[in-house]
């Protein structure tokens, strides 16, 4: 294989024009042989025993010429994109194959390549203060908050159920006068305004007192419950047979000490105040990373290759799906219940995809052009963090991630750095 010549198309588009050899040739010439002569009925021999000369004398001498370079032309060009040091995507080919002759032949591919972006004025990010702050007021709503947590369900009587009860009900449900699986249940509790039901059920409920029996008609959305309940009108009969309300525990060193919160009441708001901070602190970096994301990738100018984006977002649909494969969630109920439509969800998908593409590359420039890779005890460390994380040896984690991967990992972390360092508060 002789790799010819390598030709600028575009920023992301290169044209690589190779040569394979006669003997590479003659080779590719024999494995089609080896692959196809069942394909060829020859008189006087058993079907796949012809004679690689026989076939070519009855069939033509250029017969396996095609399947020949069809077999050689992947290995050809993986070993020519590894000589030519593109970083190669992958994205539509374009072949041209000529001279195809017993002696070889030439063919050209035109791919798509990572783009080599040169971001400017990537120094001094302009950031905006963050000024929020732990007041004694959100120590008092988080207090309270704790305090509702280890609330206790007491009965009541003499008035009717309201949003934030829990009730106990049996309910059946029904579409044209039919009972449907799943629409049936018994002594079933729910805390009203928990949204853990269909759109109407929970408020429905409201109003109601214990011992009442009564119908509530609820419109199932397209796509929620089973093929008999999707987009019908479904009449719920609903016997209520006792409401709770959550009574919350008073402020006393007593209940700190049970919650293993501190000793006293005061010790109890210091340590969420502590708490506060940290999560503020936490919330601080948070949104100075992202002022500092959002900046680089508002920098980004160039050609970027669709299908850079496409696959950004497919592998982020994919982790969705496993993560709520993981946790029995399906991806209709998360629509459902977030209100948010398929477009919408899936438009937001691409948005985080191309920010995630952008601002990857931005960062490659930025380690490009200030020269920044990690050290080899940097590297080493990382492969021993990763193998504690992993619960491997560090030298099978090497086998999973190849050193020039984690290189370019710790470079483009080494730029996140170096950014926020630069960066201006305004």
């Amino acid at each position: 294989m002789v790799l010819k010549s390598i030709e600028e198309v575009s920023d992301i588009r290169r044209t690589l024009e190779i040569e394979v050899e006669p003997s590479e040739f003659a080779e590719g010439v024999e494995l089609a042989y080896q692959k196809t002569k069942r394909d060829y009925n020859v008189r006087g021999f058993r079907n796949g025993k012809a004679p690689r000369g026989v076939i070519e004398r009855k069939y033509g001498k250029g017969v396996f010429f095609k399947e020949a370079v069809n077999i050689l032309c992947p290995k050809i060009l993986d070993k020519a994109i590894k000589e030519s040091s593109l970083d190669v995507i992958e994205d539509k080919m374009d072949f041209d194959l000529k001279d195809l002759s017993e002696k070889g032949f030439t063919f050209s591919v035109t791919l798509t390549v990572r783009p080599v972006l040169k971001l400017t004025a990537y120094k001094g990010i302009k950031v905006k203060p963050f000024k929020k702050s732990v007041t004694q007021e959100v120590v008092n709503k988080r207090i309270e908050e704790i305090r509702q947590q280890h609330s206790r369900l007491v009965t009541v009587s003499g008035r009717k159920c309201k949003l934030g009860d829990t009730v106990s009900i049996d309910f059946v449900g029904k579409v044209d006068g039919n009972p449907f699986d799943g629409g049936t249940a018994e002594n079933y509790v729910l805390k009203l305004g928990s949204s853990q039901t269909v759109e109407g059920f929970e408020s429905g409920i409201v109003g109601h007192s214990t011992g009442e029996t009564f119908d509530l008609s609820v419109s199932f959305p397209e796509g929620y419950g089973n093929v008999r309940t999707s987009g019908k009108e479904v009449v719920f009969t609903v016997t209520l047979h006792e409401i709770k309300e959550p009574v919350m525990p008073e402020l006393t060193d007593e209940f700190v000490k049970q919650i293993n919160f501190g000793s006293t009441v005061q010790e109890f708001g210091d340590k969420v105040r502590d708490m506060l901070e940290d999560e503020l602190a936490a919330e601080k970096e948070e949104d100075f990373n992202m002022q500092i994301i959002n900046g680089v990738v508002e920098l980004v100018d160039g050609e970027i290759p669709e299908a850079m984006y496409v696959q950004r977002d497919f592998e982020n649909l994919k982790n969705l799906r496993d993560d709520y494969t993981a946790h029995r969630i399906s991806l209709d109920d998360v629509v459902y219940y977030t209100k948010v439509s398929p477009d919408t969800k899936k438009s937001k998908c691409r948005e985080l995809a191309e920010q995630q593409v952008k601002l990857a590359l931005a960062l490659e420039s930025v380690a490009r052009q200030e020269d920044l890779s990690p050290t080899e005890e940097r590297i080493n460390e990382e492969y021993e963090k990763l193998s504690k994380v992993r619960k491997s040896s560090k030298e099978e984690v090497m086998k999973q991630i190849s050193r020039d991967v984690l290189v370019h990992d710790l470079s483009c972390l080494m730029a996140f750095d170096f950014l926020k360092e630069n960066a201006v508060v305004e």
